[in-house]
């Protein structure tokens, strides 16, 4: 993936890695900041992490600072309202989809829907 990103970058190229769990959005994060440091923003479009789920609350600093968009999809929330909690433990249940601290954070977020993955009944429970 390194040498993919480090390719683009070099080229201006912006690119999305599709992301869910702490070490590969930890992992894109730090390919990210290295493709920053040696060729800059890219030209068009911004860097992005798809389906940001399950990350480390230290992790969204370096989102902010690097310029990262944050893609999620807010209906995976209801999708099985129980996984997190069974999956993860109560305590990284709890920062699975940290919305609110992305924005106090200042960092950018894209809403999907991830259709057809989703059916689109699901985005109406959240309104």
């Amino acid at each position: 993936m390194r040498e993919y990103v480090l390719a683009a970058a070099s080229r201006g190229i912006a690119v999305r890695i599709h992301t869910i769990g702490d070490r590969a959005i930890h992992e894109a994060i730090s390919i990210f900041r290295e493709a920053k440091s040696l060729y800059g923003k890219p030209k068009q479009g911004a860097n992005t992490l798809e389906h940001l789920e399950n990350l480390l609350p230290q992790d969204i600093a370096a989102l902010a600072e690097i310029g990262l968009i944050a893609s999620v999809q807010p209906q995976h929330i209801v999708i099985d309202i129980t996984q997190p909690d069974r999956d993860l433990g109560s305590q990284r249940a709890q920062f699975m989809w940290p919305f609110a601290s992305y924005e106090r954070q200042g960092v950018t977020m894209a809403f999907g829907t991830d259709a057809p993955c989703v059916p689109p009944c699901a985005a109406t429970v959240l309104s």
